[in-house]
């Protein structure tokens, strides 16, 4: 008989798959190129998403790491952030797409700066890849790990 999922770990998973949509929007968007202004408003709105989603599951992990229901948990956040390892990826991931969302408003003008805001803005989603990374099993190997490594790869590709 199959065991019924927690509502906890159900929300998680719906986040997660949210977030990775929202990432694979905005990883899309960019390889096609920042020049049009669809295209800008594809990865902004998708960065967007993306953060409220990572804020909306913040709360979820608190209470799935504690124990208690997700309005009890939510004291729990800052121990959550600064005492675990989630926590320090988490806050890598979100500062990463903070950056791209700040670097997706950016006006380019004129090609280099095309280039140089291309260039950050692929940076930071390889940073957000990363941070996501380290909140999966694959930072069991270690943080510069090749299992964290193939994890951020098949992060950034799925999402091609």
């Amino acid at each position: 008989m199959p065991q019924a999922i927690d509502p906890i770990t159900a929300m998680q998973m719906a986040l997660a798959a949210g977030a990775n949509i929202a990432f694979a929007f905005a990883v899309g968007a960019t390889a096609l190129g920042l020049g049009a202004a669809t295209r800008g408003r594809v990865i902004r709105g998708s960065l967007l998403v993306w953060l409220v989603l990572q804020v909306v599951y913040l709360p979820l992990q608190a209470s799935a790491m504690s124990g208690a229901a997700p309005y009890a948990a939510l004291p729990m956040i800052p121990l959550v952030i600064t005492q675990s390892h989630f926590g320090v990826m988490w806050v890598v991931g979100v500062a990463a797409g903070i950056v791209a969302l700040a670097v997706a408003f950016t006006k380019a003008r004129g090609p280099a700066a095309w280039w140089a805001t291309t260039v950050l803005l692929a940076g930071a989603l390889v940073v957000m890849a990363f941070g996501h990374a380290g909140t999966t099993h694959a930072v069991d190997a270690g943080d510069l790990s090749v299992a964290m490594l193939v994890q951020t790869v098949h992060l950034l590709s799925t999402a091609l």
